[in-house]
């Protein structure tokens, strides 16, 4: 899919609804254009037709998205939305748009039933609609970069609200970027045309790094650093000295930004500059961009008095070297840390056999939902609709209401960033690397635990899942992935995967099985091996399967295994939002006939996944089938 014409037809979408006073959904447009771009070849709105719209209704929703029928005229009328909108800009005349209307007309009364079919269900959908349409394809949720909700500033209790480790790119790079820094060269003693309005700042700073810097001389000297053994007391020497005197320089400089009272000098604001450290805490622990419309909105929550210049606001911030923009979706600014400058996510990385990498992250749980409150899992689910957190959708064409494939929303669905406060601009925005390396040396002076995080492309094949878990952003995690397997064979690959699989928890398999799905054929012989596994064998089936190559067909015993295996990948996003699952589990659950026969799998996880079944299925009978079955799997595990 291209996400860049879908965030570009939602933003535009949003200013053509705030012009005529339309009330948009856009998070259900969205959905729309991503399915419509995955698998009916729409790469732009004008690619529309009236058949789409049966495709898209008829058959995609019902196979993909775990909604209740009811919730057919809410797509419908999107779907008007949306052909409005192409009539109104030219993306469609109107004679066609006049028979997508007629065709929409057609549509509505059947949605409905079609949602309800469970004939219509993909296999993954039926069996374990609870974490999501192709569940058999992995949509793992694991720790991420989880965008919060910004109107909440964190605990400043270290020990309440840690750190997650960063990602710092090498020293000679930072020095490099440090060059590029407007603030640094005019601090330095350069200047420009733009020093003028920042000219009380460039001053503070100067006097605050004169006196630091003569209270570290007096405090040498006093420690009798007089030159007599032989060292020099000055800043002069090797190149490697004078680096590491500069970014002394500059986490000082960063330090001051935060921390100091610097009355609007910064950003023009005395009270946004007041919120500077507690925006730049929350960007350091998220690790990727976020849309410039939730910092928008964030940033005028914090003003009392009018409106904020965000654009201004995040161009000085700029200026200083602590901020930088992408035009992409969440996520999409550059990589960090060893590897950096490699294809971006939203490029669409190949792993080995061709097969894609971009889809990888986004399925192990990075990507942004809509719902109250931070999820994991649960693709293809509609959420409640509420502002935003992270996890709602799931790259790889199956994302949920409110999700976007291949990519994130953010707060309020707006992937790609819209327009907000003061006329911002789309895109997304976060920490520099400058920025970033300072505030951890902040944290560590501070005493903060400020760890820094691994390069998982390093590790060994059980270090990259157990490094995942621990929690990426998406374009960390992709990057991290696409070169791990650069450095083997699809064969290679899938043999250590698999080999770390085996035995695992199960959401640590599931990680494992996502990225060897997305190897090519050629790891056909590696993947066949692990068919004589048992719990291996229903995952390597599917993927021999999907790829058209000879496969037995899973047994009765087989798909029991492997639907409880999926639904305890979902338990730590039930434990976390159980009206969520609940939700899902009433729209499209494990029927009961399934459920009352689990209790014989040999599964370690089968009575947890009971238990939550019988706590959270809305359906008494059927939920009193799960508690009855949970109660079954107790008994034969004591015996």
């Amino acid at each position: 899919m291209s996400i860049e014409w879908v965030n570009q037809a939602i933003d535009d979408l949003r200013a053509w609804g705030r012009a005529r006073g339309v009330e948009v959904d856009a998070d259900e447009v969205r959905l729309l254009c991503d399915y419509a771009s995955d698998y009916l070849d729409v790469n732009a709105p004008g690619d529309f037709t009236p058949a789409a719209f049966d495709e898209l209704l008829l058959s995609i929703y019902p196979r993909k998205v775990i909604t209740p029928p009811e919730s057919a005229p809410q797509t419908v009328a999107a779907a008007r939305t949306l052909v409005d909108y192409l009539q109104d800009t030219g993306g469609a005349s109107a004679a066609v748009a006049g028979e997508m209307r007629d065709r929409i007309d057609d549509i509505e009364p059947r949605m409905s039933d079609a949602l309800a079919d469970e004939s219509n269900f993909g296999m993954a959908k039926s069996l374990f609609s609870s974490i999501g349409p192709e569940s058999l394809e992995q949509s793992i949720a694991i720790p991420s970069g989880e965008l919060p909700d910004l109107g909440e500033a964190p605990c400043d209790c270290p020990g309440c609200s840690p750190l997650p480790g960063v990602r710092l790119v090498p020293p000679e790079d930072l020095l490099e970027a440090l060059e590029r820094v407007p603030l640094w060269t005019a601090v330095q003693g350069g200047g420009g045309a733009r020093e003028q309005s920042y000219e009380e700042l460039v001053g503070e700073l100067r006097r605050h790094l004169d006196d630091a810097e003569s209270a570290d001389d007096a405090e040498s000297d006093g420690a009798g650093g007089s030159g007599d053994d032989g060292e020099s007391s000055d800043d002069g020497g090797s190149g490697d000295d004078a680096g590491e005197v500069a970014l002394g320089r500059w986490a000082r400089v960063v330090a001051y930004l935060v921390d100091h009272d610097t009355r609007g000098a910064v950003t023009g604001s005395a009270e946004l500059d007041e919120e500077l450290y507690d925006l730049f805490d929350m960007l350091y622990r998220l690790r990727t961009g976020v849309p410039v419309s939730v910092i928008g909105d964030y940033l005028q929550e914090v003003v009392d008095d009018g409106d904020v210049d965000v654009p201004g606001t995040l161009e000085r911030l700029a200026w200083c070297g602590l901020i930088e923009r992408a035009p992409g979706p969440p996520g999409f600014l550059p990589p960090r840390g060893p590897g950096a400058g490699g294809t971006r996510p939203g490029d669409g990385g190949a792993g080995p056999g061709g097969r894609g990498l971009a889809p990888v992250a986004g399925r192990i749980g990075a990507a942004p939902h809509t719902g109250p409150g931070p999820q994991r899992g649960f693709a293809g689910r509609r959420d409640s609709g509420a502002p935003s957190a992270p996890h709602g959708g799931t790259a790889g064409g199956t994302a949920g209401h409110g999700g976007t494939a291949g990519g994130a929303a953010g707060h309020g669905g707006t992937a790609g960033g819209t327009a907000g406060h003061g006329g911002t601009a789309g895109g997304t925005a976060g920490l520099t690397p400058l920025a970033v390396w300072a505030l951890r040396e902040h944290y560590l002076a501070l005493g903060v635990d400020a760890p820094e995080a691994p390069d998982l492309a390093e590790a060994d094949a059980t270090g990259l899942v157990e490094g995942l878990l621990d929690g990426l952003p998406t374009e960390v995690a992709e990057d991290d992935i696409a070169r791990w397997l650069s450095r083997r064979t699809p064969g290679e690959a899938a043999a250590q995967l698999l080999a770390a699989a085996s035995g695992a928890p199960a959401v640590a398999r599931g990680i494992a099985v996502t990225i060897v799905d997305h190897l090519g054929a050629e790891a056909e012989p590696e993947v066949r091996a692990v068919l004589d596994d048992t719990e291996l064998r229903p995952h390597a089936i599917h993927w021999l399967a999907s790829r058209g190559l000879p496969a037995p067909s899973l047994t009765q015993d087989e798909l029991l295994w492997v639907s409880v295996d999926m639904l305890a990948l979902a338990m730590p996003a039930a434990e976390e939002d159980p009206d969520i699952f609940a939700e899902n589990m009433a729209a499209s659950g494990p029927p009961a006939h399934l459920i009352e026969e689990m209790w014989r799998v040999d599964h370690p996880d089968v009575v947890d996944v009971l238990e939550l079944l019988g706590r959270s299925i809305p359906d008494g009978t059927v939920a009193k089938a799960a508690r009855k079955a949970a109660f079954k799997a107790r008994s034969r595990a004591i015996r």
